[in-house]
């Protein structure tokens, strides 16, 4: 595997996630999952009660196209990791949001933590909510009583769900979702898991 490449920091990445988050049975680490109009893709998706989203810039990756994922990111996630190769740390460190997490990544797969992801309060439930099928959302709607409308449209769909379903619930099921739709990439806990993402 080449130094400093996308599947090694990829691959160092997920170790971490294991010895240093907290994995139940069921979570899941979704890899390159679509978000915020299906026009993003996150390189890696912690579901373990709350959503952990992690870009990785690799040695070959540039840092043009960072401040608008960081955006959408921050529209979606509970909390948002930058994940870099030391080549970008002076880019990434002048691009970063105060809420996002820094890691620092080496040539062979060695990772630092610079700094804390911190709980994300630009999320926005419209862009939340997105991950959510048009089925699922249909059964929110439906167990507060309002019944299925065929000829209303998802974004209708999701706007009247999010007026009448209380968020707790939206976070819910949209976490549950994830877990049951990519059932492939349930992730084993480290006997050493000792903090949250």
């Amino acid at each position: 595997m080449q130094s400093g490449s996308a599947a090694l920091l990829t691959r160092s990445l997920t170790r971490w996630v294991r010895e240093h988050c907290v994995i139940a049975p069921n979570d899941v680490l979704v890899s390159e999952m679509c978000f915020y109009g299906r026009k993003n893709r996150a390189d890696l998706v912690l579901a373990n009660g709350t959503l952990t989203a992690f870009e990785i810039k690799s040695a070959r990756d540039r840092m043009c196209r960072w401040a608008q994922q960081q955006k959408a990111y921050l529209s979606v996630f509970d909390k948002v990791w930058l994940c870099a190769h030391h080549r970008h740390l002076q880019k990434a460190h002048e691009l970063i949001s105060p809420n996002v997490g820094l890691m620092l990544s080496d040539d062979y797969g060695g990772i630092v933590v610079l700094r804390e992801a911190k709980s994300n309060r630009a999320q926005k439930m419209e862009f939340y909510a997105e991950l959510l099928w048009r089925s699922e959302i249909d059964d929110l709607l439906s167990s507060v009583g309002i019944k299925q409308n065929r000829s209303m449209r998802i974004a209708e769909a999701r706007k009247e769900m999010i007026a009448k379903v209380p968020e707790i619930r939206i976070r819910k099921a949209v976490i549950e979702a994830i877990k049951k739709r990519y059932p492939e990439y349930q992730i084993s806990p480290s006997s050493s898991s000792t903090e949250v993402a």
